[in-house]
Formats: C-alpha cells, structure tokens, sequence
C-alpha cells in the first residue's frame, strides 16, 4: 500500500495528507487533489487509534472540525471508525435473521412448497394486505390494536370473507414460525370474523328446462359441457379449467 507523507496541522492528533478528490458522479472522473484528514488518540487506559476522519471537499472536512471528532471520540462519547463497522455489521447480521412476518412467510412458503394447497392464492394476499402493513413488524412488534386496525382496513374495500382469509394466513404464518422456534407466539389470539354461510339457490323444474334448451342451442359445445361438468358436479366455477384430462 502506497505510504503518503503526512501534514501537521495547529491542532494536536490531527494531520492530513493529500490524495485524489472522489469520482464525480456524472463524469466518473477525479481532476483535483484534496486533503484527507486522520485523527489520533487514546482512549482510557486503551491502545492507540489512528484513524480517517473525513475528506475537505466530500465532508467539507477542516481541521477544527477533526479535532472536535478527536475530542468526542477520546472521551468515549463517539464511536471510533471500527466500533461503528462492527455495530453496523450487526445490524445487518440482526435484521437479516430477524424473524419478520415477511421473513416468516418466506420461510413458510419454502417450507410448504408446491404442496401447499392455494399458494397463488396466499402469495396474493400476503403482497396485497399484509407485506405492507405488517411485513417489517415481528410478532412481537404485534399488538391487538395492529390487527384490529389491518381487520379494518380490509373491510373498507373487501367482504368480511376475504378479511377472515387474510387475518387466517396471519395467524397461520405465526404459528408456523412458532412451530419452527423462528419467533415468539403472540400475546394475545387473533379472532377471525364469523362469515355468514352463502346460500345456495336451487333451479325450479322449469327453471332446469330453460338451462337445458340453452344447453341444446348453443353453439359451442365445450362451453356446454363446461357447464354441465359444473352443474352435476356442484364445482367451483374455476375448478375444471384445472383439470388435467
């Protein structure tokens, strides 16, 4: 590594040394030089630090202001340049495995896999209604209000049906993490909303009759058999365009 001759400065523990300015951001070039200031001292019983504490034109760095970080840093009121590396290190380390409901709900789906029934359906849901209201909260971030407050949100604009959908993948993402001793349970339960059971209307004799001169008459018989495969089945109306014949 290229050693550069240090410059004294009027304040004590301050130098600087002259290097290359930073790449313009536009034009990715470097036309002038400046002055890099570093900073040494001890702290309490501790060892020497020297180390950067700031560029004169990217951090309208003087030597004043270096002396100052000096100050702080010496009487341990701010961190060195290594303590904040390895705190910021952390805390990536700690957000990356913080058990997240995003977090959790990407474990759970590569957990299931394929074999979880309605996975496109989930995947809707959790991006819809949960990734950006809760996906960054842990379960223990969670209180009842939060819930309470997502319930009502969906209500706005949705059925009481699919609001207990959402509120249910929730509650399932959770107990999968605690399950799986990624997170703690919830302090509390969540309560689904009760549904009201949609009522099937029945065809008369003569409503049936109609069904099957329409059958007869129209064109299209694949359509026909459709809806006849739905009729005498009692399938949901997406159910056989999954099939696999």
């Amino acid at each position: 590594m290229r050693e550069y001759p240090r410059h004294k400065t009027d304040y004590p523990g301050v130098w600087f040394i002259e290097g290359k300015t930073l790449p313009n951001k536009r034009t990715k070039t470097t036309l002038e030089t400046e002055k890099i200031y570093y900073i040494a001292y001890r702290k309490e019983g501790g060892k020497l630090i020297e180390e950067k504490a700031g560029r004169q034109f990217s951090d309208n760095m003087t030597p004043a202001k270096a002396s100052e970080i000096r100050a702080l840093r010496k009487k341990g009121k701010q961190d060195s340049n290594t303590e904040r590396r390895a705190k910021r290190k952390d805390s990536i380390v700690l957000n990356t495995n913080r058990p997240t409901i995003k977090f959790l709900f990407t474990k759970y789906i590569e957990y299931k896999g394929d074999s979880l029934k309605g996975i496109r359906t989930d995947k809707s849901r959790f991006t819809n209604h949960l990734e950006g209201s809760l996906g960054k909260l842990t379960p223990e971030e969670i209180d009842s209000f939060t819930v309470k407050r997502l319930e009502k949100s969906i209500d706005q604009k949705h059925t009481s049906g699919s609001t207990r959908n959402v509120l249910e993948l929730l509650r399932r993402i959770i107990n999968f993490g605690v399950k799986n001793k990624l997170c703690s349970p919830l302090d509390f339960v969540i309560e689904l909303p009760k549904v009201e059971s949609e009522r099937i209307e029945v065809l008369t004799d003569e409503q049936f009759k109609g069904l099957s001169e329409a059958w007869n008459e129209y064109p299209d018989k694949h359509i026909v058999n459709l809806h006849k495969v739905i009729a005498w089945t009692g399938m949901r109306p997406s159910e056989p365009c999954s099939l696999k014949w």
